[in-house]
């Protein structure tokens, strides 16, 4: 596909096309460019700045923010993340693995920038393997990694870049006064 163009209902849309959809009432119809399909709260912050998420390694695959993609889970501390995640309605974070063939990561084994994720719909497949819907957020750094025997877990912090939408504060000026 030509750079700046997207199929759109079985036509080529331009980059002009998709601009139009996002900034209109349309917005609803550029599905994955910036719409979160999952509504799960922000994950809060303690006083360094840290969250706590369960984590899931992922193997030869990385994910990024604002991508959308179908997860196929299949170690038990990996799939016990996701199910504790669902149960509390959090996000994971996915990060990925600097070697695929280890079986069960640690620390070393991961690198230290993932992102933090909205799991959608899971489903257990007859092999064993969990099937879910993930959407990427935010980018995030493993500031360490809980060593608990049953799941995968991590404290992480969020990435700020400049296309990262920030979130009003009482110390905004809506008005922007210059100052």
């Amino acid at each position: 596909m030509a750079a700046g163009k997207a199929l759109y209902r079985g036509k080529m849309a331009t980059e002009n096309d998709l601009e139009w959809m996002v900034h209109s009432e349309h917005r609803d119809l550029a599905v994955g460019l910036d719409v979160d399909l999952f509504d799960l709260p922000e994950p809060e912050l303690d006083d360094d700045g840290l969250m706590n998420c369960a984590l899931i390694p992922l193997r030869d695959m990385v994910m990024y923010p604002r991508m959308i993609t179908p997860l196929f889970i299949g170690r038990e501390r990996s799939i016990e993340a996701a199910n504790a995640a669902a149960r509390e309605g959090h996000n994971v974070v996915l990060v990925a693995q600097r070697d695929g063939d280890v079986e069960q990561p640690g620390p070393e084994d991961l690198f230290a920038v993932g992102t933090l994720v909205a799991l959608g719909r899971a489903l257990r497949m007859p092999d064993g393997m969990l099937s879910a819907l993930a959407q990427g957020r935010q980018r995030v750094t493993i500031a360490c990694t809980s060593p608990e025997a049953r799941l995968y877990s991590a404290w992480a912090a969020p990435v700020f870049s400049a296309t990262t939408p920030l979130k009003p504060t009482a110390n905004t000026n809506p008005a922007g006064s210059g100052r």
